[in-house]
């Protein structure tokens, strides 16, 4: 009688990412009827679950991990993944987060001239002119009739940017 060594973890992990068909989705009792025969469906599940959730970590991070091996030893690196291979809601998420936390007040302002529907000469509201209203007025992304506001092109197309950047605004 011949005793069967039993797969480790390390090696269940290496067999199934070696393994791992592009073409068609396995269920752990694939896995263990095909090439993985010593090991259990506890342990293949565990190594399943082990790489799914280090792929969630660095997906959700954007991080790219680089494994680079120098004389006798691994050396592990982390870098920013490109921002564009990330879902749209997960790029403005990441840009937000990293750029900007808080909306300034040019960008309440704006907003709330578009929430307020003035993007036309004859729906301009009236509004007491400061620091603010002077910048966006130099920045053309809003102009003045009779003492009144309202948004230019350019300023509904930053102040609909805003909303999906900043959502809380709406």
């Amino acid at each position: 009688m011949q005793i069967e060594k039993r797969l480790s973890l390390d090696e269940a992990q290496k067999e199934i990412l070696n393994m791992l068909p592009l073409d068609h989705p396995m269920s752990i009792n694939e896995f263990k009827n095909t090439q993985m025969q010593s090991g259990s469906w506890q342990t293949i599940h565990k190594a399943i679950s082990l790489i799914i959730e280090i792929q969630k970590h660095f997906l959700e991070e954007n991080i790219v991990l680089d494994v680079k091996k120098e004389r006798n030893r691994y050396i592990l690196s982390t870098r920013l993944g490109n921002i564009l291979s990330l879902p749209v809601e997960e790029r403005v998420r990441y840009v937000r987060q990293k750029y900007f936390p808080q909306p300034m007040q040019e960008d309440v302002l704006l907003v709330e001239l578009f929430r307020r529907n003035a993007i036309t000469k004859e729906k301009a509201i009236q509004l007491k002119e400061d620091k603010i209203t002077e910048k966006l007025l130099n920045q053309e992304k809003i102009d003045k009739i009779n003492q009144k506001i309202f948004l230019t092109e350019e300023g509904m197309m930053v102040a609909k940017g805003l909303i999906k950047l900043y959502p809380e605004l709406k």
